[in-house]
């Protein structure tokens, strides 16, 4: 089911386009910016609530622009990264092991092959939509090399990274990152054991 581009009255506007609607809380809207728009272009955003337009303010869409989903929702500490298991967070008491393939989830990976519609969720079933720009991840400052970039399959605007945790990374609060298209994400920590 497509992510809708109207709640409560609220919509965002690139140009005159309404956006798909990710998250809405008080004083927050979260939404999507559609995969075929053209990036290093300046746009006007805006957000509409019933008849009441607010200023429109400029916005750069970049390639890419990456962050990794963590545990306390401020984009800091444990970041959303599973163990092998895809259901067990790589924590403290259940620390991801040297070699495992972890599960990252993020946003901002930019454009998808092959593509899915505004506010669609990503194939269930292969082909999956990969990421178009290379992705990288770094574990404690070693490359932890990626098996798989792209949307998560069956959400909509939720991307997945797939990395192997590299000899050399262990400890409670190991620090993670993800690249794509010449951005790094900030650091969320993950544990290693």
């Amino acid at each position: 089911m497509p992510l809708p581009d109207q709640q409560n009255g609220a919509q965002v506007l690139l140009g005159n386009l309404p956006l798909p609607i990710l998250y809405t809380s008080n004083g927050q809207i979260n939404v999507q910016v559609p995969f075929d728009t053209p990036v290093n272009w300046t746009y006007q955003i805006s957000v509409q609530r019933d008849s009441l337009l607010s200023v429109p303010q400029q916005l750069v869409i970049a390639a890419g622009q990456p962050g990794v989903f963590t545990v306390n929702q401020q984009g800091t500490g444990q970041g959303v990264i599973f163990r092998s298991d895809g259901v067990t967070l790589a924590e403290p008491d259940t620390p991801a092991a040297v070699g495992e393939t972890v599960v990252i989830y993020c946003t901002g990976l930019g454009a998808v092959n092959p593509p899915v519609s505004d506010g669609a969720p990503g194939p269930a079933s292969p082909p999956l939509s990969t990421t178009a720009n290379p992705v990288t991840v770094m574990i404690n400052g070693l490359n932890a090399p990626v098996s798989f970039s792209g949307l998560a399959p069956g959400f909509p605007g939720l991307y997945q990274v797939n990395a192997v945790v590299p000899a050399g990374a262990s400890g409670s609060t190991v620090p993670v990152a993800v690249s794509v298209a010449g951005q790094t994400s900030p650091q969320v920590t993950m544990a290693v054991q």
